[in-house]
């Protein structure tokens, strides 16, 4: 919510309607407009509006919930295994879903 307050003008690329761009800042932006219309977490309104109404067993945006689920790990150099995953929600709304093929 912090950063959201936080941008300026700036921010801005185009007018809404105006220019088709692919954005983070945007899904940021709606899933902070999210919480405030619903009055709970972004990760909660999801969840009960999608992933369990999907059936979705093994599916959230929170990273300390997904390492409890047998899944795969990134890995970086030297096939080390990347963790912990950062967990800031301010990055979820625009990509940050873990699931399962299944």
């Amino acid at each position: 919510a912090a950063n959201v307050r936080s941008w300026t003008e700036d921010r801005v690329l185009a007018e809404p309607g105006k220019l088709f761009s692919y954005a983070n800042p945007a899904y940021v932006l709606a899933g902070y407009v999210l919480e405030r219309a619903t009055g709970k977490k972004f990760a909660d309104v999801i969840d009960e509006l999608v992933v369990k109404p999907a059936g979705l067993e093994r599916t959230t945006f929170r990273p300390f919930v997904a390492v409890t689920y047998p899944f795969a790990l990134g890995h970086g150099a030297g096939g080390k295994v990347l963790r912990p995953f950062p967990d800031h929600a301010g990055s979820w709304p625009p990509g940050s879903l873990f699931s399962s093929a299944t």
